[in-house]
């Protein structure tokens, strides 16, 4: 029976039920289609139903049935989260469950289970001579399935054998069509048994596959490949003739739906995977939502509910403080997002409410910290302990009070979001007569996560010329043309994935799906013979390798008996097709404009440092500003680390002044003088991050700090007399046109006038730091040429564990010998010429313009963030 004589079946009055969702719309889409052709304005529902939404339909019936005389309907049908949430209650106070490390995991395939058991006529007696999973598991069905007697619960499993013991009280249909059904469970036969006994016709009549004019077979280089090639295919039919049905079958879909969008998007419109597309409609429909919790709306409505108390992760705080869908977000949005920065370049992975009130004041976000506060107090008013149904409404109540969904008008798509969150909502309420206990906080909003985590959202839309689907989606219907990916011998026949709750054995003996490799054989052999005849014209594909795994067809693709002609295809991508067509265009734009008279530019001697390693990264970081905003990541990050290292020296030689006063010291006036030193630089740094520098941490700081500052006074004390005259003190140098303004670590009086200039390092020095035309490090040049000529040492002091000494150029006058010289270091005064010479070309060449991506070696690349700027990797 064809598609065309389903709907006469429909207007003759026949009920159609269908193995999926989209076959049930596909029947319903041809129905209006034959309605507006006939010049129809308006047309009542066909009676076209999935089999679960039929069988819902007929206990509506028999509920509402007792309204008109028909006895009373003395069970209530559980829904499916409430009947998960009866199981992982059963579950939770047994002793096997107790046991678990993952209960709710435990309570979903306990669930398949149940159904399973049902669906195939499972005895429970059949599962206790198994192993302890299944001892376990028929120890909970049989609690539940007397808890369900008590409580007069039904669920979903059990309905359609309820169903035939109320069939005379139903006014069923004369005629009943069952379509796209590949196999009949035990279950489904007896129940199609019962309604043909009061006088109901009842076919099983699929929708059978058009005769298929071609098969081909492509092995594609790898599976991006695979998908790439089918969308630029289907692309390629459409342009032909825009009325096709177009399909593309992709085995693991749940996986692979994303990139699947992509491909078939960049294939079709790639303008609709730009930013300015929002909320327009892809020219692609995927049978496989997404996780409602993926959406952003959602994403973020939880990821608020779940960091309410402090300390605060500042990542997740950060997506808040850039999410569009909080209140105030179009007002604040530029220094939300500057907040967002700030906290970041803290360096703290949590901050407390007092640390995010100061930064919130600092970047003037008032609707921010408003709005947060707000939402935390009806959160923290809340009771310990409640219902289901009172946190579904104190949920709903905080993220309104957070401003959700935001300010701006939604789309279409994230409408349809918002309704389905708050329908999730509702189910969480739904729980209430099922959960026996007050449910915490952290039980609810888990529950909520889960259930988000679960339910698929495919936002509802016009349809699309092509649709994606899975091997089970595509059940029942037909195409114009199909290309079906995933073919190749690992995956297809599939594996079996018999339930770990039933015995292998009882499984095999029973015929449950993915009990076997026979039971996977048939019923892939079932699903080929229909895919590959579901089109005049099929294609056939597999990925030829997996990394470094070879991969051959599955033996089974051509089991419909076509020809099929084996081609391979060359791995091309998208960029790879222009560059074959050798028409590019090519322009060298790698001049900025001159910078203005009197810009102001910050930077420091950063400024030169960038400019020597590649052109590019000092004017896109000076000029345009651009900025990767620091990582996140527990404890205390180097720069951090390092800050303390400069912090305690600063305060030890503030203290001491000088190496006379140092060489004077006993041991137990030194290791004071550097307790002193590193308490007041951790105490003040812990004042500054609270939820970092715990108790802990401030101990395990003050021992590595006194360690290494004790080691370095051991360097310090080999050298001549010298007195400490500057630390962190300000400077600036005048290099080409620019004016350089920094802070200089130390400065050293020696004993004959002359100044030591000292860098503090506690990363890695390396040598012919300041060689070339283009140093790796010029600060210290810098420093030397803003003191003048009076220097007589230009020195790294390396404080790196198991690296410690000095590393630069020093006159032999100091008595200072670095583990490191320059090629020149016995004259320092033509060094300074030199370095004159190199710095004022860097400088020149930056305020000229000059923005070469022009890397001064391998290593520049590797720690630059800016490569999506320059696209070095491009060439």
């Amino acid at each position: 029976m064809g598609l065309a004589a389903l709907l006469d079946e429909v207007a003759t009055g026949a009920t159609i039920v269908t193995v999926n969702d989209r076959l049930a719309r596909r029947v319903r889409q041809a129905w209006g289609d034959r309605c507006r052709a006939a010049g129809e304005a308006a047309w009542e529902t066909p009676p076209v139903l999935p089999f679960g939404g039929w069988l819902s339909s007929l206990y509506a019936a028999r509920r509402d049935a007792a309204f008109g005389g028909a006895p009373a309907v003395n069970v209530h049908l559980l829904t499916p989260v409430q009947a998960e949430a009866v199981w992982a209650r059963l579950i939770a106070r047994s002793r096997p469950g107790s046991e678990l490390l993952q209960p709710a995991a435990a309570a979903e395939a306990a669930v398949e289970a149940w159904r399973l058991c049902q669906a195939w006529r499972v005895p429970l007696d059949r599962l206790k001579a198994g192993n302890d999973d299944s001892v376990a598991f028929a120890g909970w069905a049989q609690a539940y399935e007397d808890l369900c007697a008590r409580e007069g619960w039904l669920d979903a499993a059990r309905l359609s054998d309820w169903l035939r013991g109320e069939l005379d009280h139903l006014a069923l249909p004369q005629r009943l069509i069952f379509a796209g059904f590949d196999e009949w469970t035990p279950q489904q036969t007896a129940l199609l048994e019962a309604l043909a006994a009061p006088g109901v016709t009842v076919v099983r009549e699929g929708l059978p596959p058009a005769s298929a004019q071609s098969v081909d077979a492509i092995a594609a280089a790898d599976a991006d490949a695979e998908l790439a090639a089918a969308a630029r295919w289907a692309a390629d039919q459409l342009r032909a003739d825009i009325n096709l049905r177009v399909g593309i079958v992709v085995p693991d879909l749940e996986m692979r739906r994303e990139a699947a969008i992509r491909a078939v998007t960049a294939a079709v419109d790639p303008g609709a995977l730009a930013v300015e597309a929002r909320g327009e409609a892809l020219p692609v429909n995927v049978s496989l939502g997404a996780p409602l919790a993926a959406q952003p709306l959602v994403h973020d409505a939880l990821l608020a509910l779940d960091n309410v108390h402090p300390p605060f992760d500042v990542a997740p705080l950060g997506a808040l403080l850039r999410s569009p869908f909080l209140g105030g977000a179009e007002r604040e949005r530029c220094r939300r997002a500057q907040l967002d920065v700030q906290l970041r370049n803290h360096g703290e992975a949590q901050i407390m409410a007092v640390t995010l009130e100061l930064f919130a004041k600092r970047a003037e976000c008032p609707l921010w910290m408003s709005y947060w506060g707000a939402f935390r107090k009806v959160l923290e008013d809340a009771p310990r302990a409640a219902s289901p149904r009172v946190w579904a409404e104190t949920l709903d109540a905080a993220l309104s009070t957070l401003g959700w969904p935001g300010e701006r008008s939604l789309d279409s798509s994230e409408y349809q979001t918002v309704a389905a969150f708050r329908e999730l909502l509702t189910e969480l309420a739904r729980l209430e007569p099922v959960v026996a206990a007050p449910m915490r906080r952290s039980e609810a909003l888990g529950q909520l996560k889960r259930l988000a985590a679960r339910r698929r959202f495919q936002p509802k839309s016009n349809e699309a010329p092509i649709q994606v689907l899975g091997l089970l989606e595509a059940a029942g219907l037909d195409f114009d043309r199909l290309w079906i990916t995933g073919m190749d011998d690992r995956r297809w026949p599939a594996r079996p994935e018999p339930n770990p709750f039933i015995p292998p054995a009882v499984q095999r003996e029973y015929g449950l799906p993915h009990a076997s490799a026979a039971r996977e054989l048939a019923f892939a052999e079932a699903i080929t013979r229909r895919l590959t005849g579901a089109a005049p014209k099929v294609v056939v594909s597999w990925p030829a390798r997996d990394g470094d795994v070879a991969l051959r067809p599955s033996p089974l693709i051509d089991v419909s008996g076509q020809r099929v002609e084996v081609k391979v295809l060359p791995e091309a991508t998208w960029c790879g097709q222009i560059y074959a067509a050798r028409r590019l265009e090519t322009l060298v734009d790698d001049q900025a404009p001159p910078l203005a008279a009197g810009a102001a530019i910050r930077g420091g001697t950063g400024l030169l440092k960038e400019q020597a390693a590649c052109p590019f990264q000092a004017f896109a970081r000076r000029r345009l500003g651009a900025e990767v905003p620091a990582p996140v990541a527990p404890g205390l990050n180097a720069a951090v680390r390092g800050q303390l290292v400069h912090a305690v020296l600063e305060r030890f030689w503030s203290a001491v002044g000088n190496r006379a006063t140092l060489a004077a010291m006993d041991t137990e006036a030194r290791s004071a003088a550097i307790d002193a030193a590193v308490d007041a630089a951790v105490a003040r740094e812990a004042k500054r991050r609270p939820a970092t520098l715990l108790p802990r941490l401030c101990a395990l700081e003050r021992a590595r700090l006194r360690g290494l500052l004790t080691q370095w006074l051991e360097i310090e004390l080999a050298r001549a007399p010298f007195e400490v005259t500057a630390r962190e003190t300000d400077a600036e140098l005048t290099v080409g046109d620019m004016t350089l303004r920094f802070r200089i670590d130390r400065i050293d009086k020696l004993a004959d006038g002359c100044e030591a200039v000292i860098d503090y390092k506690t990363g890695r020095v390396g040598g012919g730091v300041w060689d070339g035309d283009r140093p790796d490090e010029p600060q210290l040049p810098a420093y030397a040429l803003a003191r003048g000529d009076k220097v007589a040492a230009v020195l790294f002091a390396s404080l790196r564990r198991g690296e410690l000494g000095w590393r630069g150029i020093a006159d032999d006058t100091t008595g200072i010998r670095p583990l490191y010289k320059g090629a020149d270091a016995e004259d320092l005064a033509a060094l300074r010429g030199e370095w004159r010479v190199t710095l004022d070309r860097l400088a020149a060449a930056f305020g000229d313009g000059e923005a070469r991506v022009d890397p001064k070696t391998p290593q520049t690349c590797r720690y630059c963030e800016l490569g999506s700027l320059c696209r070095i990797a491009e060439r």
